[in-house]
């Protein structure tokens, strides 16, 4: 860590910045945010635009928990602050998001402060998927639209009558997930929540067993929604399943994050995350009733019986897409640039190997690389052979769309042309299904 920080100081001596260092199959990334410099040090063969994103996330991670003018002013005030102070107790969010980059594949990050090491993590488990990192995206959970927009009223409706007009006292966004599947997202009107916030917030409430063992009410910052704020926002975060019960979720009292109290009344079948984000502080009470009219409405309505054969079917096989005519199909990733989300469809062998993988999303990432390259003018079209398989890339700013599909390696360019056609239209036909077009 000292050779790190000797060299970053030599270039800053220098009126120059480090970049990158490449050695054999080692590469090194440098990445400065605000007060701290990043450090990524990876062997996984990874281009280093990925490796900046990655840095990207953790840096965005490291935000939702302390505000970024609020470090700032931790480090005018003190220069050689050790960041670890305020970090401790949050490793697993680190931890989790590290591994999540690199599908059960380790890679150490360092984040150092311009004159001290503020936080070193290894990594120990996965919670989002690899690809989002890849695509910028999020992934939606593919329900029909009538279901979507069921549920999207039941949000609408749920409001208690004594806080419509204040919006629940400072409700600002309401996220529920399944996993790491958006299923629908609150907001009000011209205000969105951007897709790295909602991959941070997804890491983070599927970090922590803390929150699944209770209802939590935890401050948090929204990075990309107020990247100036000194403030925090309070999340209630909340898992419940088919079985859980509603009345005492009502009437429970709160529990502070990091709490071991009472527990939910787990049933069988799929766990979903309820997060609402309030600005008020006291606003633990008017979410949980909130939580807890929804959660009535969708067992009134037997929404939650129509969720879980939604969350039963997902993610679904490609034999219905292969049915249209697409023959040799492997595997494909679809974003929807209007709406920043992707859709992919469950992996099928080869690529049920870790080790395969990894190998099909290091290709995702050079033709995605490539796609954005500064250096070089910029293809629309991609065709990628390589030993174990072939990928076309396809990118269209007009009609907004990336998508990237995997075929045999011994299939040939006209043949992935023509079939990436058409995926597309594929796609396109079942947006309904795959794509959350409008938030409560």
């Amino acid at each position: 860590m000292a050779i790190i920080q000797a060299l970053i100081s030599f270039f800053i001596a220098e009126n120059d910045s480090l970049n990158s260092i490449s050695a054999g199959d080692c590469n090194i990334v440098f990445q400065s945010f605000g007060p701290l410099y990043f450090v990524i040090v990876s062997e996984t063969g990874e281009n280093f635009n990925a490796l900046r994103t990655q840095l990207s996330y953790i840096n965005h991670q490291l935000l939702t928990l302390i505000p970024s003018l609020h470090l700032q002013r931790i480090f005018t005030t003190h220069v050689n602050y050790d960041l670890r102070n305020l970090l401790s107790g949050t490793e697993i969010y680190f931890d989790k998001l590290c591994d999540a980059f690199n599908v059960h594949h380790v890679n150490d990050f360092h984040a150092q402060g311009k004159q001290k090491i503020t936080s070193v993590v290894e990594t120990t488990a996965n919670t989002v998927n690899p690809v989002q990192f890849i695509v910028s995206a999020i992934c939606c959970l593919r329900m029909s639209a009538r279901l979507r927009n069921d549920i999207g009223d039941v949000f609408k409706k749920s409001k208690p009558p004594k806080v419509i007009d204040t919006l629940l006292k400072g409700l600002l966004f309401g996220v529920l997930l399944s996993k790491d599947k958006l299923i629908t997202l609150i907001r009000p009107h011209n205000h969105s929540l951007h897709p790295s916030d909602i991959t941070v917030l997804t890491n983070t409430v599927n970090s922590s067993p803390n929150f699944k063992a209770s209802e939590s009410w935890t401050p948090m910052s929204l990075p990309s929604h107020a990247p100036t704020s000194s403030t925090y926002i309070y999340a209630y975060v909340c898992f419940f399943s088919r079985n859980h019960n509603v009345e005492s979720a009502l009437y429970s009292p709160p529990i502070i994050d990091g709490d071991q109290g009472r527990k939910n009344s787990f049933g069988g079948g799929h766990e979903m995350c309820l997060v609402l984000l309030c600005t008020s502080q006291e606003g633990f009470f008017d979410m949980k009733e909130y939580k807890g009219r929804i959660v009535e409405k969708l067992e009134q309505q037997n929404l939650v019986d129509d969720l879980e054969k939604s969350l039963i079917s997902d993610p679904y096989k490609l034999a219905p897409v292969v049915e249209i005519g697409i023959h040799g199909l492997r595997h494909f990733v679809y974003k929807t640039k209007s709406k920043v989300q992707y859709t992919q469809p469950v992996r099928e062998p080869p690529y049920t190997n870790d080790d395969d993988w990894r190998r099909l999303l290091r290709l995702y990432q050079h033709n995605q690389a490539t796609l954005h390259s500064t250096t070089t003018p910029t293809p629309k079209q991609i065709f990628l052979v390589g030993v174990h398989e072939s990928v076309f890339t396809w990118t269209s700013r007009s009609m907004g769309f990336t998508l990237h599909a995997t075929f045999s390696p011994f299939t040939n360019h006209t043949t992935a042309k023509e079939s990436v056609k058409l995926l597309r239209k594929w796609v396109v036909a079942n947006e309904n299904l795959l794509f959350l077009n409008s938030s409560a």
